[in-house]
């Protein structure tokens, strides 16, 4: 594994997976890379899993700093395991979504 890929994957602890595009460029979105690989000649992305050993679980607090941080719904997305419970971090998507949508963020 790249080491682009080790850093993304340190800063966003909830991502499952990073695609890269045939420039290196790294995104914690599939869609996000796939709109970045449409500008090169080379259209490749290629997904990257995070090791099972790291796929810890994150604080509330910290994936609500991270969500709301995050600059685009899809990014939210990316951040939030599926079948997330905890009623804070619920609380905190709602409202970073809210935010985006009033705000004009990208999907």
């Amino acid at each position: 594994m790249s080491k682009i890929v080790e850093k993304v994957f340190k800063s966003h602890p909830n991502a499952k997976k990073v695609f890269t595009t045939s420039d290196g460029m790294p995104f914690v979105n599939e869609h996000n890379a796939k709109l970045h690989s449409k500008t090169l000649k080379d259209k490749t992305v290629k997904t990257h899993e995070r090791p099972k050993e790291e796929s810890e679980k994150v604080t509330a607090k910290e994936l609500i700093d991270q969500i709301e941080a995050a600059k685009t719904v899809a990014e939210i997305d990316a951040l939030v395991p599926e079948g997330e419970k905890r009623s804070t971090v619920l609380a905190a998507v709602e409202k970073a979504k809210k935010e985006l949508d009033e705000g004009g963020g990208d999907e």
